[in-house]
This record gives C-alpha cells, sequence and structure tokens, in this order.
C-alpha cells in the first residue's frame, strides 16, 4: 500500500537499488558467462580489461562474447534445440578467444573451429525460433556437430550455427549518421543508396537479422529480491541462473519491478520495460547439473502466486511471470555495484 500512494511521480528517476550480477549466454540455452574482472583478447588481439556488458541495439557483449550469438539447431527440421528438450544443453560450455570458438562438455571433450573461417565458407542455414520466428545462421562446422551429437545423442543430427555479430553493423551506423545530418541535408541520398547496397550484402535474407537468436527481447532483467521472496515458498531454493538473466538487480523491494517504466545504469545506459517476462520450463533445469526438476519447480509454485496479469504490459502472454523483458532506449555500458534507476509507470 505504501509504495502505491507514495510512489514518485512519472518521469522522476529514483535510486531503487545496485547492480548485482551481470551474465552473458553465448549459446542459446547453454552455459552462462559471469561478467567478472578479466583479461580478454579482443579482435585487435590485444589485452584488455573487460568489467562490463556493454549494451547496443542487438543485445548485449562481453569481449569477444555477444549474447545469444549461437544456437544449436536440428539438421532436418531446422528447429532451434533448448534445454526444453535437451536438459544437459544448460551445461554445455563455450568460450570465443581470438576469433577461436571452443565448445566443451562436462566430461571434458572439446571441439574448436575458427570463427573467420566459418565466415569465409558462408554456409548459411536457417534457424525456427519459437512461433514461426527464424533467424539466418552460419554453420560452426563438421568438428562441432560431432561433438554436439555425441553430448546430445541426437538421432536426428543437430548442428550448431553462429550469428556473425557485424550482420548490422554498417547498417546501424547508417542509420546513426542518418538521424544526426537531418532530413535536407545533400548526402542523405547518397547515404540513401549506401545504406540500401550495404543491407543488400548482409546475408542472403538480411531481413532476418534482428537480434541473433533472442526470441523476445534483447535484454532480460530480474532482482534479488523477487528471486528471495519466491524460494521462500519453495521446498528447495533455485538461483537466479534458472532464469538465464542479463542483469540482477540487488537492494529493491519485492515485485517492484512489475511497475517499472524504465531502468537507468549510472549516468547512461536505460533499458525501457517492455514487459514482464513469461517464464518456460527451462526455469526447471538445474544450471549445474543439466536435469530437469521431476516436481516441475519453481513454475508450478509460480503459476499459482505469479501468473499473467491483465493489461497491456505483458501483452496478452501466459504462464508464469519473473522479471522483465526490456529493449533499448539509450545504449552504454553495465557495471557491477552500478546504481540503479528507475521511472515508474
Amino acid at each position: 500500500i505504501y509504495r502505491v500512494l507514495f510512489a514518485p511521480a512519472n518521469g522522476e528517476w529514483l535510486a531503487v537499488g545496485r547492480v548485482g550480477t551481470l551474465h552473458i549466454y553465448p549459446v542459446k540455452s547453454c552455459y552462462r558467462k559471469e561478467v567478472n574482472f578479466n583479461l580478454s583478447l579482443n579482435l585487435s588481439k590485444r589485452l584488455k580489461n573487460v568489467d562490463f556488458l556493454h549494451c547496443r541495439d542487438g543485445g548485449v557483449s562481453h569481449g569477444e562474447h555477444f549474447d545469444r550469438q549461437f544456437v544449436v539447431i536440428d539438421e532436418d527440421s531446422e528447429m532451434m534445440c533448448t534445454a526444453r528438450q535437451i536438459p544437459k544443453l544448460a551445461i554445455l560450455k563455450v568460450d570465443v578467444c581470438a576469433r577461436f570458438l571452443t565448445v566443451t562438455t562436462p566430461e571434458g571433450a572439446k571441439a574448436t573451429v575458427n570463427l573467420e573461417e566459418v565466415v569465409e565458407k558462408k554456409e548459411w542455414r536457417n534457424a525456427i525460433l519459437r512461433k514461426g520466428q527464424s533467424s539466418m545462421g552460419l554453420d560452426c562446422g563438421e568438428e562441432i556437430a560431432d561433438l554436439l551429437n555425441q553430448y546430445c545423442q541426437s538421432i536426428y543430427g543437430v548442428r550448431m550455427l553462429y550469428y556473425p555479430p557485424t550482420n548490422k553493423s554498417k547498417v546501424d551506423l547508417l542509420s546513426w549518421i542518418w538521424k544526426l545530418i537531418g532530413s535536407r541535408n545533400p548526402v542523405r541520398s547518397f547515404l540513401s543508396e549506401l545504406r540500401t547496397s550495404s543491407s543488400k550484402l548482409q546475408s542472403p535474407k538480411p531481413d532476418k537479422f534482428k537480434v541473433s537468436y533472442v526470441e523476445k527481447s534483447p535484454f532480460y532483467v530480474i532482482t534479488e529480491s523477487s528471486l528471495a521472496s519466491l524460494n521462500e515458498r519453495l521446498d528447495r531454493p533455485v538461483t537466479a541462473a534458472n532464469f538465464r538473466p542479463n542483469i540482477v538487480i540487488e537492494g529493491n523491494t519485492a515485485w517492484d519491478e512489475d511497475r517499472w517504466a524504465q531502468v537507468k545504469f549510472g549516468d547512461e545506459t536505460v533499458l525501457n520495460c517492455d514487459q514482464l517476462c513469461t517464464r518456460c520450463t527451462v526455469t526447471t533445469v538445474d544450471p549445474e547439473n543439466g536435469t530437469k526438476d521431476a516436481a516441475m519447480e519453481p513454475v508450478k509454485t509460480m503459476r499459482d502466486f505469479r501468473p499473467v496479469p491483465d493489461g497491456r504490459f505483458v501483452n496478452g502472454r501466459t504462464g508464469p511471470v519473473f522479471g522483465i523483458n526490456a529493449s533499448l532506449e539509450a545504449p552504454g555500458l553495465i557495471r557491477k555495484g552500478q546504481i540503479v534507476y528507475v521511472k515508474y509507470k
């Protein structure tokens, strides 16, 4: 009642907490990489300190890792494979360093491929996501596929696809210049032609390149307080990793995020809170051992006390809700410990 009666006026930024942990998931449905202070070998082959998530239109990145940049698909149907169908995918680890992708199983088996060679081969395949969405990608080759098939024990055959981070970069840059110069500048017609020709070079189906292999939105935010509130109702507590968030906020009131309109991190990065996130059975897969919970928790409990509420904020989605699907308002960097500000709806 207090929060409703004394909430700040719309349009006012209010500090609600700090950034807790930051995560990135290079392969959809596979093991996470937590953002820490570390040395990362970047594309120019120089060592640099990478202790942040870089937020841009296409989602988040950390060093050479881009969120949901890879996906595992069924070779015949082109349908993506997730931990819903293959729970052990949740503990499959990947690393990208100096443009080499390495996939490692829990047993220690490894396969490596040079991503520059993957790009040069241009073996495009389609990945069908949920609800008929699809996105093209580059096949990562036989060595990776062989390891995946042995690990997943797939009857039909699976492949890994790569979404090159440069697919939209040129077009995005031209779009930014377009906005900067205004509508009456004499070079606009030239940029229009350049923009069109650039988009034609992206892929066989450039319209399919939007936000890599993300299904709903490029950013997913949860809060530690809401997770703690959920765990009070569970016999066995779950962790933030069950929900696969990019950003975990700590210090706020539980479920306060239901009423957020925008979130600002520090002084620059701003996200729009588009809708509450409906959660599926991927949350029932243990992120450390790759097994599905027999009691279907935490989804079963969330269905009782976190059903989709009425209203346009959730876009009519069904199922229990936890956390926020967000889109980019202002790009920037997010670091652990940054103050988090919000505007309320």
